[in-house]
């Protein structure tokens, strides 16, 4: 035993044990800067992520505010330029996330352009424009799309009326409708009509439009006119075709029914044509 003893204790170095700590303690000091890097980058992507979403906040709270203003001056253009409409709805369809991309916070001066509505469309563009410093023109512009319901009275006929006819208040009755939708310019000024004729048959409730009208003409391409001609003291009547249309004081050519020969004439009152 005490062989075994003594020569364990021979065999023990300093040294030995040196190389072992040594060993141990790398490992461990490995370790521990692992861990500390991973928190150090763990705590920076954190704080990143944190100072983007208050970034994308602050665009997001700036668009709303953007399309507000847009969405306020579109109604109230609506509701002033045009004294046909009586109500209106406005229904944004922009995808504001990727209208916000590329834009910057926090700029100087925000105003939504001026809009001409003489034609309405059931999708309108209000541009908003961004100024970042001082200038004479926006250093940026947002497009926001709406889709527009506009409500107003129109003329609207109350009975079938054919092609050719002269279109007269008793023809029509007042309806409300989604002026936005309509197919064409719609009349609302009557006295408009007098010298116009419908282009083809309508049915009730069709829309009183202008692309329904035509300018009526005192002597009309195609159709029969009254001439009349003087042969010394021999006054004589008779119809020809007109060959183009015409008013008062004005010339037209005539073609004959019974000889087809073609000939001048000047438009007087009541739609005559008088041959020299």
């Amino acid at each position: 035993m005490w062989y075994s003893v003594n020569s364990m204790i021979s065999s023990f170095r300093p040294f030995d044990l040196s190389i072992h700590l040594s060993k141990h303690l790398s490992i461990y000091l490995s370790i521990y800067l692992s861990v500390a890097v991973s928190c150090t980058l763990l705590l920076f992507s954190q704080s990143v992520h944190a100072n983007t979403v208050t970034i994308d906040q602050e665009v997001e709270r700036s668009m709303a505010h953007y399309l507000s203003l847009a969405k306020q001056h579109l109604e109230h253009s609506l509701m002033t330029q045009s004294e046909r409409i009586t109500n209106v709805s406005v229904v944004p369809v922009s995808q504001l996330r990727r209208l916000s991309k590329p834009l910057k916070p926090n700029p100087i001066k925000v105003v939504p352009r001026k809009l001409d509505l003489t034609t309405l469309n059931a999708r309108i563009c209000v541009w908003v424009d961004l100024w970042y410093h001082a200038s004479s023109s926006p250093q940026y512009a947002l497009p926001f799309w709406f889709s527009v319901a506009a409500e107003g009275p129109v003329w609207a006929f109350n009975q079938t009326v054919y092609a050719d006819r002269t279109v007269v208040e008793q023809h029509l009755m007042r309806k409300e409708v989604n002026l936005t939708a309509l197919q064409g310019s719609p009349i609302s000024d009557l006295s408009k009509l007098h010298h116009k004729k419908l282009v083809r048959r309508v049915t009730r409730g069709e829309i009183l439009v202008d692309e329904l009208m035509t300018e009526r003409h005192t002597i009309e391409i195609g159709k029969p006119a009254r001439v009349v001609s003087h042969s010394g003291s021999v006054t004589i009547e008779s119809t020809a075709e007109a060959l183009n249309n015409g008013e008062v004081g004005q010339r037209v050519q005539l073609q004959s029914y019974q000889s087809n020969r073609t000939f001048w004439g000047v438009v007087k009152e009541g739609g005559l044509i008088w041959v020299k």
